[in-house]
């Protein structure tokens, strides 16, 4: 991306920061209709999926036409060859190849457009930003493997996520950052290393990305830290996607880049996030189930001055919505707002494993009748009939290279929605 076109997305994206409803509506929409005809033209995927449906771009001239194209998920992008998932406008050799982290067991080959890289460039500083990032502060981040080979801005320095806690540690007395962001399970380890040995320096933030970021760890995080935490809501497919404020109140869309429905759409509820990026050219993605949960924000605007619309929570996977005898599913949302009521339960992972039977893993004072509250808690939620077991463990950690989930449904999976 030259200058001129990065100072002209940074323009973009401090003047979106204030757009009203109906002036967002009109942007999205005008580069929604950019979108919508070049992967017709450019994208053989979507060129024999729409006309399927007897679809053509013409069909799309606003947001509120997006309703008309069908809706892709990950299988079946993963059936079709990346050839014919790329734009024709582009040549391969020119683009960045990434995977998806592969957390639901199959991962995914993308390509991006070096433009479009650079912009979500902007967009997750923006989201640091917002979290109190200043030009002059130094920022320790903690990352995928092939980042700790970067550079960055001055003051940034990289340190691999899957580097010993020691590793990270040494980094954070070394670079005295003024804030530290990184993928949760890593930070959770780094956390108790310095509740064990002292912290480092002082810190301004802690910023949180990669998995559900539950109230239990915001506080062990903020204790353990002395500092404020913010979460970002992303994904390999599109980068940035939300973020909070220092208003905590919701996370804030980056809405002119990417348009985000909540299926179906019951504001207040949790539903199926689907992601329709605006500017991703090389490899579009229109309409795809991310395969999350969350749910829209409704209200005022933020106290903190953005106007963007807001998510208002980010709550598990669709895949870990607990599916029950009688036919009712449960997101992960209702299980952990159930289990944070527990006193004395530290840390847990609920699992599923029959219609009836579920684990919950915990960490705590594994005293009996905590592990009697835990099931009497659990049973409010999945029925008086479940056979749930308690098991206290030193330690919840994922394998190496997986995310942490706090509710992990392992019944065959199905497209649900949740109730």
């Amino acid at each position: 991306m030259t200058i001129v076109r990065s100072l002209l997305s940074a323009g973009e994206l401090c003047r979106a920061r204030g757009l009203g409803p109906e002036a967002l509506r009109h942007l999205q929409s005008a580069k929604l209709r950019r979108i919508v005809e070049h992967a017709f033209a450019t994208v053989p995927f979507y060129r024999r999926l729409w006309t399927r449906y007897g679809l053509r771009p013409d069909h799309v001239q606003t947001v509120d036409d997006l309703h008309r194209l069908p809706v892709v998920d990950k299988s079946e992008l993963q059936a079709t060859p990346v050839p014919s998932r790329l734009s024709a406008s582009f040549d391969r050799s020119s683009l960045l190849e990434l995977r998806t982290s592969g957390s639901t067991g199959r991962p995914m080959t993308l390509f991006r457009d070096r433009d479009f890289a650079s912009h979500q460039r902007l967009v997750f500083l923006r989201a640091l930003l917002a979290a109190g990032l200043r030009p002059w502060h130094r920022l320790l981040l903690v990352t995928g493997e092939n980042d700790s080979k970067r550079a960055g801005p001055p003051g940034w320095r990289y340190v691999s996520s899957e580097a010993p806690v020691e590793t990270v540690l040494a980094a954070m007395r070394a670079h005295r950052p003024h804030m530290v962001y990184g993928f949760l399970t890593p930070l959770r380890h780094l956390a108790e290393a310095v509740r064990e040995r002292g912290r480092p320096s002082p810190l301004r933030a802690v910023v949180s990305t990669a998995e559900t970021l539950d109230n239990a760890t915001r506080t062990m995080l903020e204790e353990a830290f002395g500092a404020e935490v913010f979460d970002i809501y992303g994904c390999t497919e599109v980068g940035p996607v939300a973020w909070e404020c220092s208003a905590h109140d919701g996370y804030h869309l980056a809405a002119e880049t990417t348009i985000v429905e909540c299926l179906p759409q019951e504001a207040g509820e949790l539903c199926a996030v689907v992601l329709t990026s605006l500017d991703l050219r090389a490899m579009p993605l229109i309409r795809y189930a991310l395969g999350d949960l969350a749910s829209l924000k409704v209200g005022p605007p933020c106290r903190c001055g953005c106007r963007l619309p807001r998510l208002d929570r980010i709550e598990g996977r669709i895949a870990d919505c607990v599916r029950l005898r009688d036919g009712r599913v449960r997101s992960p949302y209702h299980l952990t707002l159930a289990l944070e009521q527990v006193e004395g339960l530290v840390r847990y992972q609920v699992v599923q494993t029959d219609l009836e039977r579920f684990l919950v893993r915990a960490q705590g004072g594994a005293e009996p009748q905590i592990g009697q509250r835990i099931a009497a808690a659990l049973r409010r939620e999945v029925g008086a009939a479940a056979n749930i077991e308690v098991r206290w463990e030193a330690n919840l950690e994922p394998p190496r290279g997986h995310k942490f989930r706090v509710v992990e449904c392992r019944l065959p999976t199905g497209a649900v929605y949740a109730s």
